[in-house]
């Protein structure tokens, strides 16, 4: 999983490292040996603006109860947003950083739904290699292809679970966009109402001044208990959530 992270804008010098960090340069470049060239990197740095103002940050999650997300990667970069910058992040990570660490295992990089990542993972999957998984299933026309990384192994794009649902609540909360459900519509007003019922799974504070980034109330707005609540009960929805 991956994820750009702001970060507050500063240099200061890591005694572990040796060097000045927090800039877009490489660790070698910014080494300190002699006091006076502390003013010297900075000065460069400032020049070329390379302060770091984000993190990308990369986390192995492994598919097994208690085991906790493990960070095998932080790049600081500039906070662009464009593709090509994210690709160069992410080939960073799957042509050196993940052979360094012989992280010879299926690898899946997950987006929150964003236009620009989902780009990014499209090239990602496209990219010119040697080796690729495919597979085709010419009755629903349907192609599946992947590259497969040297010393790494295969690398597939999907859906951040996490992130999609929080997009689709706070596309709801805001109105920006109509979320539907076979010939009915989620919105504001009512989640607003499912919350006021007595046996609502959603709390006040999940609709009335939300926390965006409220994972749990995402939980529970998506959750199968609301939207058996919320669907209609004669709809082809509501028959699909009994059925499972």
């Amino acid at each position: 999983m991956t994820d750009n992270t702001k970060l507050k804008i500063g240099l200061r010098y890591s005694p572990q490292f040796g060097c000045i960090v927090e800039s877009t340069f490489n660790n070698n470049e910014t080494k300190i040996s002699d006091y006076d060239q502390i003013n010297q990197i900075i000065n460069e740095i400032k020049s070329k603006k390379a302060f770091a103002s984000s993190v990308q940050v990369y986390i192995l999650q492994v598919p097994l109860s208690k085991f906790p997300p493990v960070v095998i990667a932080l790049i600081l970069n500039n906070g662009s947003d464009k593709t090509a910058d994210i690709v160069d992040l992410h080939q960073k990570l799957l042509m050196n950083i993940a052979s360094q660490l012989n992280l010879y295992i299926l690898i899946s990089i997950s987006s929150d739904g964003a236009l620009v990542e989902f780009q990014t993972q499209t090239l990602i999957q496209s990219m010119s290699i040697d080796e690729r998984l495919q597979m085709i299933d010419t009755r629903f026309d349907i192609t599946f292809s992947c590259p497969i990384i040297p010393s790494v192994g295969p690398v597939l794009r999907v859906q951040d679970s996490k992130h999609a649902k929080k997009t689709c609540q706070n596309v709801i909360m805001s109105g920006a966009q109509v979320l539907s459900f076979g010939r009915s519509t989620a919105r504001f007003d009512h989640f607003l109402l499912i919350s006021q019922r007595l046996d609502s799974v959603m709390y006040k504070q999940d609709i009335v001044k939300l926390d965006r980034q409220d994972d749990a109330a995402a939980y529970r707005a998506f959750c199968s208990s609301n939207l058996k609540t919320s669907a209609p009960q004669n709809s082809g929805l509501t028959r699909i959530i009994q059925s499972e």
